[in-house]
């Protein structure tokens, strides 16, 4: 089975930080007081209680709620990243509408969280709304829009559904070919995913 986080080198997506980079030094001007305080999930709650109080529904609370997520995922706590995921795409829509970048990246996060526990119907349900945004936002020919029907291809090779994910594939190496030169890495992975769907076909 293909792996969903090939062509991330561990990391879903970093898109999300990126994004909202006006974003402040998350560290605040609120003294850290307590020892419990020491290691990364108690940092980070306790950075969004801060945020929450001093500027909730903001570009902060977003990014606080994207580096849990990653934390969770690290620990293998799928749920909880699910969580503080679901909480993030509400909070960036309301914050910059449902068809901005922000929510594509969170939904691509989503939809990776949602392979790691083989709930595929749920990525691909993640995923179709995410092509989407990006279509809108940066056009049919864009690396975000070939990186979702790179995405998309993944899930539909861990079902089986080798016609699907030979068309995603496709669709995917089309794109990169446009957006980047030929001997970009991201058009070999996918000529490879290709090449192993059609392998089995």
């Amino acid at each position: 089975m293909a792996n969903f986080n090939l062509t991330d080198n561990g990391t879903f997506t970093s898109s999300v930080a990126g994004a909202v980079a006006s974003s402040r030094d998350l560290t605040t001007t609120v003294p850290l007081e307590r020892s419990a305080l020491e290691g990364t999930e108690n940092l980070l709650l306790y950075k969004l209680d801060q945020v929450r109080q001093a500027n909730p529904g903001s570009h902060d609370e977003i990014d606080i709620l994207a580096r849990l997520s990653r934390h969770y995922i690290s620990q293998d706590q799928f749920d909880k990243s699910m969580d503080c995921l679901g909480s993030a795409i509400v909070c960036a829509e309301k914050l910059y509408g449902k068809q901005h970048p922000v929510v594509a990246e969170l939904l691509v996060e989503s939809a990776f969280v949602a392979f790691k526990v083989e709930k595929f119907d749920d990525a691909l349900e993640f995923l179709t709304p995410a092509v989407d945004i990006y279509e809108a936002c940066y056009g049919r020919v864009s690396d975000q829009v070939a990186f979702a029907f790179h995405k998309l291809g993944r899930v539909y090779e861990a079902v089986n559904q080798y016609e699907k994910a030979e068309n995603y594939y496709q669709k995917a190496e089309t794109t990169y070919q446009n957006t980047f030169n030929d001997d970009d890495s991201e058009i070999f992975i996918v000529r490879n995913d290709l090449a192993r769907v059609r392998s089995v076909k």
